[in-house]
């Protein structure tokens, strides 16, 4: 019988849970994998070659060794010699002095490579799921008794979808593990821009060395998405800070009136004209009962808002393919509220250098400063400024001033009945005291 030699060149590989049978002999060079596989009181050995050609043979160390095809188990396959030509899904019984001693299985994996992926012509839920047609053949192996079973392939599908970034889109490559056999259609999440998808793998390619990537057609995408943003262009104060210029690409906002933003739907599909837009403004309710403000249909949409409370701004975009999404951000502005300081220190530290109020959605402010004879000092019409302790230019004196300062919030009911003890009606305003100057 011929002697195993093991060379340099010799490629085995083994991902069995079970002991491989020792007197199994290759063809020294041949790359193979051998799986174990246990069905019922079976035990078979399936060899996978990367290809099965007329000098790959298996041989059985032993006296008066025999192989025995499946379909005919009376005839000797090579009686005269241990040594086996094996062919592509076959199985042999091997008999050694005319008892079984082993059971196999032999595949030539380059027979049985996939040859094709294409976005199927059955794409039944299309916003959600891209259907996908793969032509790979079954890998299985048969035992005597048993029949024919499945050997799994996990494969990899590849394609590009897009993210958000924080600012925009940007394309991300995906990647799923799908487990064969599996019938037609497969289903992978609908990619939001156009993509091949590309087939790679599986387990047994990659250990013999001769992993496949097969790429489909392009696949023009049409599910859809967005990411609503918003970018304040006025507004009043927040957290009792005079700021002028507000953050842009927001996704919701809290602030003072008046408040006007543009908001983005920043859909998927570049080319506008085949996307609808739908904005509906709602104010204070849920989401689920709205009370509409406003609706809009161009793909941007701006909006002021003058009364406090919460509003839900809703984006929906959709395409002629049916698909659609939604997106929401919520904009609260807050109630109107002012206060006045009782001292400052206009001592160019830059720290409470100005005589300002801190205020809340103000839509009309008056202030004036007296001296103590009641001359008036100064006089200033926006809450975002005050007065920096200067008369006509010079440094006014230590000491107390009396200030006087009416306004009217963004909530300002003229039609309600003043209060019987301020007489000042809801949202109006009417502040006096001293304003104390130190250095």
């Amino acid at each position: 019988m011929r002697k195993f030699i093991l060379s340099a060149c010799l490629f085995i590989l083994s991902i069995s849970t079970f002991a491989v049978p020792a007197k199994l002999k290759f063809t020294d060079g041949d790359k193979h994998i051998v799986l174990t596989k246990k069905t019922g009181n079976e035990t078979i050995t399936v060899i996978i070659f990367d290809s099965i050609t007329n000098r790959t043979t298996i041989d059985y160390d032993g006296t008066n060794v025999s192989f025995y095809k499946y379909a005919n188990a009376i005839t000797n396959y090579k009686p005269e010699t241990p040594t086996l030509y094996p062919v592509d899904n076959t199985g042999y019984i091997i008999k050694v002095d005319g008892d079984i001693t082993d059971t196999i299985w032999v595949i030539s994996y380059k027979n049985n490579l996939p040859t094709s992926i294409a976005p199927s012509t059955n794409q039944s839920d299309q916003c959600k799921g891209t259907n996908l047609d793969v032509i790979m053949p079954q890998l299985y192996y048969k035992t005597p008794d048993s029949g024919q079973l499945p050997i799994s392939r996990d494969c990899k599908i590849t394609y590009n979808t897009l993210t958000w970034g924080g600012s925009n889109w940007n394309t991300q490559d995906t990647t799923i593990t799908k487990t064969f056999p599996q019938a037609n259609p497969i289903s992978v999440p609908a990619p939001y821009c156009n993509t091949a998808f590309t087939l790679t793998g599986d387990q047994f390619a990659t250990k013999l060395g001769i992993p496949f990537n097969i790429p489909s057609p392009e696949y023009p995408a049409v599910a859809v998405i967005c990411h609503e943003t918003s970018q304040v262009l006025t507004r009043g104060t927040n957290n009792d800070q005079n700021e002028v210029e507000g953050p842009t690409n927001l996704t919701d906002v809290s602030s003072s009136a008046p408040l006007e933003i543009t908001f983005y739907a920043n859909a998927n599909v570049k080319d506008i004209t085949t996307m609808k837009y739908k904005w509906e403004i709602f104010k204070n309710d849920s989401i689920t009962t709205p009370s509409l403000v406003t609706d809009r249909t161009d793909p941007s949409t701006s909006y002021i808002f003058k009364e406090s409370g919460t509003y839900y701004v809703k984006v929906t975009v959709s395409d002629d393919y049916g698909c659609t999404y939604s997106n929401v951000i919520t904009v609260t502005v807050t109630d109107s509220y002012i206060k006045a300081p009782s001292i400052f220190t206009p001592n160019g530290d830059g720290i409470n250098d100005e005589f300002r109020v801190k205020y809340h959605s103000i839509m009309s402010f008056q202030a004036w400063v007296y001296n103590r004879w009641g001359r008036l000092v100064y006089h200033w019409t926006d809450p975002q400024k005050g007065w920096d302790g200067n008369i006509n230019g010079r440094k006014a004196a230590i000491g107390a001033y009396f200030y006087v300062i009416k306004a009217l919030g963004n909530d300002f009911d003229a039609k309600a009945k003043p209060n019987k003890t301020s007489h000042l009606r809801p949202g109006e305003y009417l502040l006096k005291g001293d304003i104390n100057i130190l250095r």
